[in-house]
């Protein structure tokens, strides 16, 4: 199953959300510094965005089998254990809409995390909307994804710098959230792995 544009789930982010996802970033930052200075804007914690909101999704279906990693750990480990499956939850910023086309991505170095899925979220800041792209198996996103090195262009306002080379699938190569998550409350997950 592919993910088509109605199968991606949007949340609304709350003013608390957001204020508590600034929150975590700051302490977490205080443990491990910040790799890179944001010049436009301070959105760090876009990520932070996607694991509350994903965790309030993911304890709506199942409370007693949703585990929030939410401690202050480095990136590249996993976020949540649900349903007995390891996740990390990858969320970028955006100042657009999503399309069918846009690319989901990890950089090189969290190829090798410990989660078995990869939850894919855009926070459209300007709307305080989470979108939910998709979810892969990351054996999957490793067979999938197209490596983009130190000066190659991912679209025309992103060159990807040293040290920050990516992997990326395309949106639609994805499952969609929904199905995930049932598959997961059936224990069906591993048949679409």
């Amino acid at each position: 199953m592919t993910v088509r544009m109605n199968d991606i789930v949007t949340f609304d982010v709350s003013d608390d959300e957001i204020e508590l996802a600034k929150k975590m970033r700051a302490e977490r930052d205080a443990i491990y510094g910040n790799i890179y200075a944001e010049r436009a804007s301070d959105m760090r914690h876009v990520g932070d965005i996607g694991e509350i909101v994903i965790n309030r999704a993911l304890r709506m279906c199942r409370p007693d089998d949703t585990v929030w990693h939410d401690q202050l750990h480095a990136s590249g480990d996993h976020d949540f254990d649900f349903c007995g499956q390891s996740i990390e939850v990858k969320t970028v910023k955006r100042k657009v809409p999503l399309r069918p086309y846009y690319k989901a991505q990890i950089t090189a170095r969290h190829m090798a995390g410990a989660a078995d899925w990869l939850v894919f979220c855009g926070y459209e800041f300007p709307k305080q909307q989470l979108h939910v792209k998709g979810v892969m198996h990351k054996d999957v996103f490793k067979e999938k994804a197209e490596y983009f090195k130190a000066g190659d262009q991912v679209h025309e306002n992103y060159t990807i710098v040293e040290g920050h080379e990516i992997y990326a699938v395309t949106i639609s190569d994805m499952m969609p959230f929904r199905e995930f998550v049932k598959m997961a409350m059936k224990g069906r997950l591993q048949q679409a792995a």
